[in-house]
């Protein structure tokens, strides 16, 4: 079976640090699963995209994801678009 997640480093609203791992659905809910962290404040430091398989361990792909660029994007659909807090 092959799973996909996004993995990373934050910075919390409370002023604290975390590292996370969250399964997503499939690569098409990987913005939309990004984009809720931002909108609790979440600030990345570090993102990947992994896709893996777990009857053999392998990971399949690693990419790191250009967070800064994502969250410019979340501000601007924010703005212009209206996402509700």
């Amino acid at each position: 079976m092959i799973i996909e997640r996004i993995k990373g480093y934050a910075q919390l609203p409370e002023n604290s640090n975390k590292q996370f791992c969250f399964k997503i659905a499939n690569a098409l809910a990987l913005k939309g699963a990004i984009f809720r962290l931002f909108n609790k404040g979440w600030l990345m430091k570090a993102l990947y995209y992994e896709k893996l398989d777990t009857d053999t361990g392998e990971i399949i792909e690693n990419t790191k994801l250009d967070h800064k660029k994502l969250h410019d994007e979340f501000i601007y659909t924010k703005i212009h678009r209206g996402i509700p807090d």
